[in-house]
């Protein structure tokens, strides 16, 4: 995944399999997934359900990233707001900080 963040946009047939990563078992593979799909940006578009749902990972780097990704791929979904909103509201401050710059990108701030 690491490698694929490097790339950005030009990663967006790896898509399908960071969306394997972000169903992983494994904490690491499922925030480094989330990350990467930020990093690929709006060709990641099809990864936004996922990871709206990441928001409620009981991992925070996971939910963090998660949040960070919807930001960066400009997901203004109404799922992904939502959960944007509640997010912004995590126990973990990285998580809110996160949530939060990415509901002032999608407003358009």
């Amino acid at each position: 995944a690491t490698a694929l963040a490097k790339l950005g946009p030009a990663a967006a047939a790896a898509v399908p399999a960071l969306l394997q990563g972000l169903a992983s078992p494994d904490g690491d593979r499922r925030w480094k997934a989330a990350r990467t799909l930020g990093r690929i940006g709006p060709p990641a578009r099809g990864a936004v359900p996922a990871l709206a749902r990441a928001l409620a990972d009981d991992n925070e780097y996971v939910r963090a990233h998660a949040a960070r990704a919807l930001g960066r791929i400009g997901a203004n979904e109404r799922q992904a707001v939502d959960a944007l909103e509640k997010a912004a509201h995590d126990r973990d401050a990285a998580v809110k900080k996160a949530a939060r710059e990415a509901l002032v990108t999608l407003s358009g701030g």
